[in-house]
Formats: C-alpha cells, sequence, structure tokens
C-alpha cells in the first residue's frame, strides 16, 4: 500500500509525463479523444483505487478518432511516425489503416512506365540523388530506392541505348 507521500510523487510523475506528451501532440486540439490522456486517467485512478472505463475500438470499424487531418498531422509532426504505430494509438489492423488510406486517397498512384525509366535515367545518368528524385516525383527517398534497385517496378527493364 502506498503512503500519501508515495501517491503524491506518483501523480506529479504521471502530470509531468502528460505535459511532456501533450507538449510533443500532433493534433492538439483533440485532446478528449486523446489516448495517452486516457491512459494517464487510467492512472492516476487506479492510483486511488478507482478504475476508469477503457477505450474500446470495435473489430472492423476505424474510430472516429481517426481522421485524415489527424492521420496527416502525425506523418508531418514526426516523419519516423509510422504506420506500425498509428495502428497501436488506435488499435486497429495494418489492413484497416491500409483500407483507411485507400478510401481517403492518402495512397500513392502507381507511377507509368514512363516515370520510373526516367527516375532510373536522372540518377544513373545524371546523378540525382534519392532525395532529389522523391522531392520531383512526390515519393519518399526509400521508394526511389525500391525503384532503382529493381525491388519495385522490376518489371520494366531498362532501355538499351
Amino acid at each position: 500500500m502506498l503512503n500519501n507521500v508515495d501517491k503524491k510523487e506518483i501523480r506529479l510523475t504521471i502530470t509531468g509525463l502528460l505535459t511532456h506528451a501533450c507538449g510533443m501532440c500532433p493534433t492538439p486540439n483533440l485532446c478528449e479523444e486523446c489516448p495517452v490522456k486516457e491512459s494517464m486517467q487510467m492512472m492516476n485512478a487506479r492510483l486511488e483505487g478507482k478504475t476508469l472505463r477503457k477505450l474500446t475500438i470495435k473489430k472492423g470499424r476505424i474510430p472516429k478518432e481517426l481522421t485524415v487531418d489527424v492521420y496527416k498531422a502525425y506523418k508531418k509532426k514526426d516523419k519516423k511516425f509510422n504506420d506500425d504505430k498509428i495502428c497501436y494509438i488506435f488499435g486497429i489492423s495494418r489492413e484497416q489503416l491500409h483500407e483507411f488510406k485507400k478510401k481517403n486517397d492518402l495512397i500513392k498512384d502507381v507511377l507509368p512506365d514512363e516515370i520510373v525509366k526516367e527516375i532510373r535515367r536522372l540518377h544513373k545518368e545524371e546523378g540525382y540523388t534519392y532525395r532529389q528524385l522523391g522531392e520531383m516525383y512526390d515519393r519518399s527517398h526509400g521508394s526511389i530506392n525500391d525503384i532503382l534497385n529493381y525491388r519495385s517496378y522490376r518489371h520494366i527493364e531498362e532501355e538499351a541505348n
């Protein structure tokens, strides 16, 4: 059993963590639906011997908290914030997230063969970097890497000069 001094220290720690997390939040206007805030409130409640309702997400459904703006805000805030983290935060599978992205036009189109050939040519002949090509064609440098190393679009062969 914790004494009052220990409880006070724990409360201060939880408050500090919440303040830190809120300062890094990519969606500052959605506090009521924030899973971090809810977790901190649950910890405080457990400290007092109470329980709070946990956020429940029905299988097969995208939570209403996940909107296109929220998704883009997470991605913009931190480039390393990948889809796995978004799935974890919102309690959804990768397939559900993929469907969400498809439905909301967040998946980039397939590149035409001519563009893939042009990307490979610009890199090989003119020395464009992955990042430069990515910016030119609205793709990540990792996607450009996959194109240049034939991990994607491998069916498109180089033209003989």
